[in-house]
């Protein structure tokens, strides 16, 4: 009985089961990796069809990340030790482990905070590098930057000279920098009261070696003791818990000046060194901005736009919107256990946004985000590649400052980086004359990345002026006056673009040296190097990334 029982419960149970309809559609695919990044975009690949993305090959992003980490091309041995055999994670890595690594995040900052040395005293602005270099060796995270930043004068005393007092330029700054966004009218008089301190000064510093009156910090110990306000002169209510900068300091004065003021206490005299409970107060402003959830936005805003290229913010280019990525990733960062700028960039350029192919050619329109990034070399990344495939030192700009070296009148000789050995090889300051008609060495200006004609013209003069001596064009043991051979050309692909050419590369390169071997005016080994040179020089290849 119970044996006939079982079996006509697992009958009609089969049968229930039989008339539940079953979807034949196979679930989808999981996201190739747990990044962020990756996680947040699969479902919008999965709906547009486009899970199918090339992979860059790995001379192809090795080229990307070296230019994006350090600001020139790889050369063969670190694409043979950085890249190959290596997971795009190690060769990340391996390029911020790289000195230039570093130089290249203080670029990229003194750029995006845009300090005007006519409008602050060089020496604070030069202070702040070392703030910059410690996110970029991991000492502090983005958090701590921002409030070290926002607690030091390049930030708080940062609008033009004839502002003057006004605070509310400041505040727009600093709420467009780490927040993406411009301040309410409220908020503007809100913030404002944390930054009431802060007073900027106009005197000699000659024995310094400033050629001209210069503007330095200082802090009113009386600011925050206004008899009517009191302690609310200096506090905000509306960005985050009530917060009040509380100074309890005495006026602090450099003697030697005649023009300075014995009310105040001159940031000058504690400048790298603060005392911690005077820090600690300072950096209230920067502290309340970091428990906001649009910072973190805002700072994986940064990263992907920088790194990805066309990355927009923006309605007006729907495609490159992509609100999901940002707020995975901002979120993702503002959970992290250190907040390292270093880690941040490593889940950018270690995702399917920045790891696939530009090179793949498609049927079709396809959205940006599926094609991988696509940059034109910045003026100082087009020049720093050249000197290496040259082998050939060109100078440098001090990204701080658009004065030409030998001028001194807001930025004084002692605070330049040296310029390398052998840099007039070209002519004075010909890397700064050269980068400026790109559109570069604009002190600390973002560079534009497409000046038009102007550039066109300059790579034109820069292979005139760059693919002839003193430049080294040759591989060594071949003679100047030799027949042009095949091995001139291969040699100098390989080293303006780090790999080997292609099968149809090699072929145009044979082509070139045949047609110069048969042209009297070509002929030798060192004309043909000469015309590859240049024609290398203003060639997509080299010119995008």
């Amino acid at each position: 009985m119970g044996t006939r029982t079982t079996l006509v419960v697992a009958v009609v149970s089969a049968c229930s089961a039989s008339s539940i309809p079953i979807d034949p559609t196979p679930p989808p695919p999981p996201p190739p990796s747990d990044n962020p990044i990756d996680v947040a975009i699969w479902p919008r690949l999965i709906e547009e069809g486009f899970t199918d993305l090339t992979p860059a090959t790995t001379n192809e992003l090795c080229r990307r990340i070296s230019l994006d980490l350090t600001g020139v091309s790889p050369q063969a041995d670190e694409v043979a030790t950085l890249c190959t055999g290596k997971s795009p994670e190690q060769i990340v890595r391996g390029f911020m482990a790289l000195p230039r690594f570093r130089d290249t995040e203080r670029r990229f900052w003194i750029r995006r905070i845009g300090a005007e040395p006519t409008a602050l005293m060089a020496d604070h602005i030069a202070d702040a590098d070392r703030i910059y270099l410690a996110a970029a060796d991991g000492t502090i995270g983005y958090d701590d930057m921002v409030a070290q930043l926002v607690a030091h004068p390049i930030i708080t005393l940062h609008r033009s000279i004839a502002e003057a007092d006004d605070v509310a330029p400041t505040v727009l700054h600093v709420f467009n920098t780490f927040l993406g966004r411009a301040p309410s009218a409220i908020e503007i008089d809100d913030f404002a009261n944390l930054l009431r301190p802060w007073q900027r000064r106009f005197e000699d510093r000659y024995d310094l070696g400033y050629s001209y009156y210069v503007r330095p910090a200082a802090l009113d110990p009386r600011a925050c003791l206004d008899a009517v306000l009191g302690a609310s002169a200096c506090t905000s209510t509306l960005l985050g818990a009530p917060t009040t900068v509380d100074l309890q300091i005495t006026p602090r004065v450099p003697s030697g000046y005649s023009q300075t003021s014995d009310n105040l206490y001159y940031y000058e005299l504690a400048q790298g060194d603060m005392p911690a409970a005077l820090q600690a107060e300072l950096e209230k402003p920067g502290r309340l901005l970091a428990t906001r959830a649009e910072l973190w936005d805002e700072a994986a805003d940064v990263a992907l736009s920088r790194f990805v290229g066309w990355w927009r913010s923006t309605p007006n280019e729907p495609d490159s919107v992509l609100p999901e990525v940002q707020q995975a990733l901002g979120s993702w960062f503002r959970g992290h256990e250190t907040r390292d700028l270093r880690e941040l960039y490593v889940v950018v350029m270690t995702s399917l946004l920045y790891t696939s192919s530009s090179e793949v050619v498609t049927d079709g329109e396809r959205p940006p985000w599926t094609t991988g990034p696509t940059k034109l070399l910045e003026p100082e990344q087009l020049l720093d590649s050249v000197a290496r495939a040259l082998g050939r030192e060109l100078g440098q700009c001090d990204p701080h400052t658009e004065e030409e070296v030998g001028l001194d009148f807001y930025w004084p000789d002692r605070l330049r980086t040296s310029q390398p050995s052998g840099w007039y090889g070209f002519g004075y300051d010909f890397y700064r004359q050269s980068a400026v008609m790109l559109g570069g060495c604009l002190g600390a200006r973002q560079a534009p990345r497409n000046p038009g004609l102007p550039a066109l013209l300059t790579h034109i003069e820069l292979a005139r002026g760059l693919c002839a001596p003193p430049s080294e064009l040759l591989p060594a043991g071949i003679d100047a006056a030799a027949p042009a051979t095949v091995a001139v050309a291969t040699d100098l692909f390989t080293r303006f673009l780090a790999r080997a050419p292609a099968s149809d590369e090699v072929a145009m390169l044979d082509a070139a040296a045949a047609a110069c071997l048969g042209d009297s005016g070509c002929a030798t080994a060192k004309n043909l190097a000469i015309e590859v040179c240049g024609a290398l020089l203003r060639s997509s290849a080299f010119l995008y990334y």
